[in-house]
This record gives structure tokens, C-alpha cells and sequence, in this order.
């Protein structure tokens, strides 16, 4: 498998909600070779590890694949980044095909999502070329929001 090119894509504007006590702050994605980062602020902090379940239900589709991205490290606090910094690492990256990625943020007792949409540019599943930079830096649109799933 060709390397993929590292991308870090900043939300613009950059989405707010409350989950339960914490006011969450989406920044953006970072793809990685095979993996996602979803990165955000808490205010307050999120607790730097929470060994059974996460602080929030998170779910990303890439609208080509049905089922959600599987996530591994609900909720990881990067402290050297600011206070209240933390990610949420997915597994793989959104499809090739893939033009934007929903994602469902709900407190995990909660049935009711908060959903928002961001692009992806056309081009972030090319391969890494020796004249790409390391890591490629753009904004994205956030696309649509709703307070419920639709």
C-alpha cells in the first residue's frame, strides 16, 4: 500500500457543544498514513484518562463505508498542545472516494446527537510524493450542523 500523504485539515469555524459539564471545541482532523485524529479542546479539562468508557459517544462516517470509523483512544489529552487538548484516534482514513465526513458527538447517556459535516478536498487520499511536504496543512468548511441526526 502506497504511503498516503499527511494532511491536517482545520475546521473553519471550528464547531462548539456541550456535552454534559464540558463545553467541547472541534479543531480539526489530522490524516495520518492509517490513521485519523480528531482533535479538540474541553473546557474544563477533560480528565487525562478514562479507563472504561470515554467522556462522549463519537461516531465518524465518511458516507461511503456504512458503518462508523472504529476509534481507539477516546479522549487522549495532548497537555503540551494547551490546557483542555485531547483527540480521538480513528483507525484507517476516510475512504479515497469519500467528499466529507459526518460526525455524531452525543453525551453517552443521551439519545439526542449534536452532527456536523466538514469536507475533505478532493484530493486527500493521493499517495505521498517525494516533492510533497511532510505534513500539509489546509482549512476545511464545516458543511452543515443540525442538533439532531438527519
Amino acid at each position: 500500500m502506497a504511503r498516503k500523504r499527511r494532511l491536517h485539515l482545520i475546521f473553519d469555524p471550528p464547531v462548539t457543544t456541550q456535552i454534559n459539564a464540558y463545553r467541547v471545541t472541534f479543531l480539526g482532523l489530522a490524516l495520518l498514513h492509517k490513521r485519523t485524529l480528531l482533535e479538540y479542546t474541553s473546557e474544563p479539562a477533560l480528565p487525562p484518562f478514562y479507563p472504561f468508557r470515554p467522556a462522549f459517544d463519537l461516531r465518524v462516517f465518511d458516507g461511503v463505508k456504512p458503518m462508523p470509523m472504529n476509534s481507539y483512544y477516546e479522549n487522549m489529552a495532548h497537555p503540551e498542545m494547551g490546557a483542555g487538548r485531547a483527540a480521538t484516534h480513528l483507525y484507517g482514513r476516510p475512504s479515497s472516494e469519500a467528499t466529507k465526513l459526518r460526525i455524531e458527538v452525543r453525551a453517552a447517556s443521551a439519545a439526542a446527537a449534536d452532527v456536523f459535516q466538514v469536507a475533505l478536498p478532493p484530493d486527500h487520499g493521493e499517495a505521498w510524493q517525494p516533492d510533497y511536504a511532510d505534513e500539509e496543512i489546509a482549512a476545511t468548511a464545516v458543511l452543515q450542523r443540525s442538533a439532531a441526526p438527519f
